[in-house]
């Protein structure tokens, strides 16, 4: 892939039906104006502060080589603004985004009673950007908006039996969300949950009441959905 030299915005391959074309060409016959308008090639973040500078006009965008996203750049929303976000920055919002996927048919893993303990899953089905810490949880990359859903089978638990997402944001643990409560299978999620760089996110099994709780066929899910 490539750029054209003068506006760096151009793909091209070489072979392709494209590769003839000059900007001369594109010039002369008046595509100039709409080539400006589409996003920028850059090869990674360092390209792109370099081009936009610092304080990158609002709506600004950008194709992230190393990302294979498009990003744009957002100002802080304000009644003046409507469309900004929480934090001026820049955010992905099409191409190969954050999402991992997983599952765990086969191994069974004991939670003890009482404790809140994040829930391994063996087989990554698909896995781009967000990373799995130590203790099981994900390990959010970008700042924004995220969909996540788990579940399992209690196949040894009780009716206090329950699935909590949870996790540390901006540092602090917190439950964000309870599901099903029964022996067999649990399962929940949540929908446009607010993330920030570095946070982490995951599930566990969870039961009050006496003995230990045993799952098996664990699954989990989450994926970036677009700034916040």
């Amino acid at each position: 892939m490539g750029t054209t030299p003068i506006f760096k915005i151009f793909k091209y391959a070489l072979g392709d039906l494209w590769n003839p074309i000059t900007e001369s060409q594109l010039q002369a016959n008046s595509i100039e104006s709409a080539m400006k308008g589409m996003p920028a090639y850059v090869a990674d973040a360092t390209e792109r502060d370099a081009r936009f500078g610092t304080t990158p006009v609002d709506g600004s965008s950008c194709w992230r080589a190393d990302k294979q996203w498009e990003e744009r750049y957002f100002s802080i929303v304000s009644s003046s603004n409507p469309s900004g976000t929480a934090v001026a920055g820049w955010y992905p919002i099409a191409g190969n985004l954050p999402v991992y996927t997983g599952r765990d048919a086969t191994s069974a893993i004991t939670t003890v009673a009482g404790t809140n303990v994040f829930l391994p899953v063996s087989t990554v089905l698909r896995q781009k950007d967000i990373t799995v810490r130590a203790d099981n949880s994900l390990n959010i990359p970008v700042t924004g908006l995220y969909d996540i859903s788990g579940s399992f089978y209690a196949d040894q638990g009780n009716s206090q039996t329950r699935l909590y997402i949870s996790g540390a944001l901006s540092g602090v643990a917190k439950v964000l969300a309870i599901g099903s409560f029964v022996e067999g299978l649990c399962m929940g999620g949540l929908t446009g949950l607010y993330l920030k760089a570095g946070d982490s996110i995951g599930v566990s099994g969870v039961t009050s009441g006496a003995g230990n709780i045993t799952t098996i066929y664990r699954t989990l899910s989450c994926r970036y959905v677009g700034p916040a």
